[in-house]
C-alpha cells in the first residue's frame, strides 16, 4: 500500500499515468488537451492533493 504524502514532504507535487490498448498489436495512448491551451495534447495528470498518495492521485486523475 502506498504511504500517503503531502506534496512538500515527498517532492512530488503531480501524478498521473499512462492509459494505453492495444488494437490488433498497435497500441494506442490515451491523451487529454491541455486546460491551458487545448491545442496541447497531454498525458492525463493532476495536483496531489493533501492526505492523497501518488498512486491514488494518478488512478484518480486518469478516471476523471
Amino acid at each position: 500500500m502506498a504511504t500517503k504524502r503531502t506534496p512538500n514532504d515527498a517532492g512530488s507535487t503531480h501524478a498521473g499515468g499512462v492509459v494505453y490498448r492495444l488494437k490488433e498489436a498497435t497500441p494506442q495512448l490515451l491523451l487529454v488537451s491541455s486546460r491551458f491551451n487545448k491545442s496541447i495534447w497531454v498525458l492525463p495528470k493532476g495536483h496531489i492533493e493533501s492526505g492523497e498518495s501518488s498512486d491514488e492521485t494518478a488512478v484518480r486523475e486518469v478516471f476523471e
